[in-house]
Order: C-alpha cells, then structure tokens, then sequence
C-alpha cells in the first residue's frame, strides 16, 4: 500500500466508523462491545500500515490501549478522532485549512481568521475555504516578531 491508498483507506475507514456511532440507549452490550472491537483492529491496522510507510507519527497515534471484557477495544468515536488527526498527519497536501494553520501558528481560528481580515496573513481561497501554506504563516511568524 502506497501513501495515497493508505489516505483513501483511512477516509473510508472513518466513515465506516460513523455509521457504528450508536446512542448508547439504542445499543445493547453486544454490540457495543463487537463496534469497540471492530474500532481497534481498524487501528491496529492503520498502525500496520504506518509503519510499513514509515510513517512513524501516524503510527504512534494508533495505539490501542483499552480493553472490554479482555478485548482489545475503543470508542468508535475515538477511533474516528484519532484516524482523522493521522489522516492530516498522512495528507500530502501543501496547504493547511483554517483550523491546521491556528494550530501551526498556536492561536486560535478566531484570532487566525482577525489576522486575515486585517491583511497579515493572504490565505488562497478554494471555494469558500481558506488555505494557508506553512512559508506563508512562517512569513507572518518573522514579520510579527
């Protein structure tokens, strides 16, 4: 598996995970239990498939600590979480959406998106999203310093 199919993987394993997410009134105990443990071994093998890349950052994120009954287990939702934070990590993309470039700079979206209004920072616009290269915010870091 190359980078690209491992992204396309992750995406679709994220959204297989979304149609596991139950209220738990509306889930019995079985069901919880084998969606938990459905949500690690997706983890487990994203890790797998990691470290075949050499992706070690992903890798280290998809670790699967819990346990259910002495099975390997952990929230859909979690899992879901987890996949998309590697799933930025994996992305070959040179730009960063609003939310990546406020963590990139350690402000929030809300201080980010006042910079750009005031014309600091001159993000691309694709469609109706901002994107933000990291030269451009290290640009902005030199000059605000």
């Amino acid at each position: 598996m190359d980078k690209r199919r491992f992204v396309k993987w992750v995406r679709e394993q994220i959204d297989a995970l979304a149609t596991q997410a139950k209220p738990m009134e509306a889930a019995d105990a079985d069901n919880l239990l084998e969606d938990a443990a459905n949500a690690a071994t997706v983890l487990q093998e994203a890790r797998e498939h990691a470290l075949t890349l050499g992706l070690a950052d992903v890798a280290k994120r998809c670790v699967v600590r819990g346990r259910m009954n002495g099975v390997k287990a952990v929230a859909p939702q979690a899992a879901r979480e987890v996949l998309a934070a590697c799933l930025k990590i994996a992305s070959d993309s040179p730009y960063l959406d609003t939310e990546q470039a406020a963590d990139y700079l350690n402000v929030t979206v809300k201080a980010l998106r006042g910079h750009v209004e005031r014309g600091r920072i001159k993000p691309r616009k694709v469609g109706k999203e901002l994107r933000f290269t990291r030269k451009m915010l290290d640009e902005y870091n030199a000059q605000d310093s």
